[in-house]
């Protein structure tokens, strides 16, 4: 191999390198006046009713609540960021073949109340440690 080859080599080899580093960094497109921010997490991880019942499961944009007594899927969906402290939910419950849409708003970093789109309420608390 020459020299020649070589440095081209290494320089491919580089560019990989960092488009391969900066594969994992996920940010938003930048506000007006340039400003780059990176996406909330606040939601992110495992959230109980407070009958303990259920467990709902956020994960990169997805929701799964599952029956705490038996581990049986109880509903699937989505949900995203509205602001800082609000996030929508938008799922189908299994058994009912129903869709339910809330906005769940954190109260503390623990603690979300939620109202479903019929004025039912509900609270979130969180299962496990803090996440965001």
């Amino acid at each position: 191999m020459s020299l020649r080859q070589s440095v081209k080599f290494s320089k491919i080899a580089v560019s990989m390198l960092v488009v391969t580093s900066l594969a994992g960094c996920v940010m938003d497109a930048p506000r007006s006046g340039g400003v780059y921010t990176s996406r909330p997490t606040y939601a992110e991880g495992d959230w109980g009713d407070t009958q303990g019942i259920s467990t709902s499961q956020l994960r990169n944009g997805l929701v799964t609540t599952i029956d705490n007594s038996n581990g049986a899927t109880l509903a699937r969906g989505s949900y995203s960021y509205i602001d800082s402290q609000t996030i929508s939910l938008d799922y189908v419950s299994i058994g009912k073949a129903t869709r339910v849409k809330a906005n769940c708003r954190l109260v503390t970093p623990s603690e979300m109340n939620c109202t479903r789109a019929d004025g039912a309420q509900f609270k979130l608390v969180r299962r496990g440690g803090t996440f965001g």
